[in-house]
């Protein structure tokens, strides 16, 4: 599949998930924010979080969340919020239900509410956590085979939305991002990259990135991002 954008650490490609994954290398860690669940906020165009009903809106996200495992072998951060608080939540209990695993939540503190800092790791059958600042030690176990590591743990982060003229929609802080990336190792897909902060931070870190969407002007927007990081 051809790339819509290529950088030199990563590249962007246009088109739905589904079409996109079986055709990206296999990579070390997932950061993402889907759309949010914001039926009175409808832009023209939108898709994902303009839905009827909330469960309209958490089966296909999902799935697709779901379906990314895939292409990653560590862990996935997902950043959640919207205008129906619910929402998040469901969207969590319905990642649960399909086998993945979730860490102690996050949060975000921005001008205009507060969001959700999900974790999930797809191998651990037994978590333990001891809290050491933005750090904590997990047990994992199987039968009598116990091992320690470390997870990035983003506790309460608070900044504003990096904002960008002409698009309706904010990005999350970069500082958020690097928080991340500067404690998980290897690589990085953003399977809804939009405004592509996930990927230009990345890049500024020289870390290998995929970043994937379905709106071509966020691509082109974000390939220019790319050229100044």
């Amino acid at each position: 599949m051809t790339p819509f954008y290529t950088a030199d650490y990563g590249s962007l490609y246009h088109g739905n998930l589904k079409d996109v994954i079986p055709h990206i290398e296999p990579v070390d860690l997932c950061l993402t924010s889907p759309p949010y669940y914001t039926p009175d906020r409808v832009f023209e165009g939108q898709v994902m979080g303009a839905e009827k009903t909330v469960d309209d809106y958490v089966s296909p996200l999902s799935g697709l969340l779901l379906s990314l495992r895939a292409v990653y072998t560590g862990r996935m951060y997902l950043i959640l919020g919207g205008e129906v608080p619910e929402a998040p939540l469901r969207v969590v209990l319905a990642l649960c239900d399909g086998g993945m695993h979730m860490h102690l939540p996050g949060f975000w503190a921005h001008e205009s509410g507060i969001n959700y800092i999900f974790t999930f790791d797809g191998d651990p059958k037994r978590m333990v956590y001891t809290n050491e600042g933005t750090r904590a030690s997990i047990k994992t176990s199987d039968g009598d085979d116990v091992t320690e590591r470390q997870v990035f743990h983003p506790g309460i982060l608070s900044a504003k939305h990096e904002k960008f003229a002409g698009t309706h929609y904010p990005s999350f802080p970069p500082k958020l991002i690097k928080g991340i990336l500067s404690h998980e190792p290897g690589s990085v897909i953003d399977p809804f990259c939009g405004a592509g902060t996930t990927c230009v931070v990345a890049e500024s870190m020289r870390r290998r990135w995929i970043g994937i969407d379905v709106d071509e002007e966020a691509l082109k927007r974000c390939g220019r991002r790319l050229k100044k990081a």
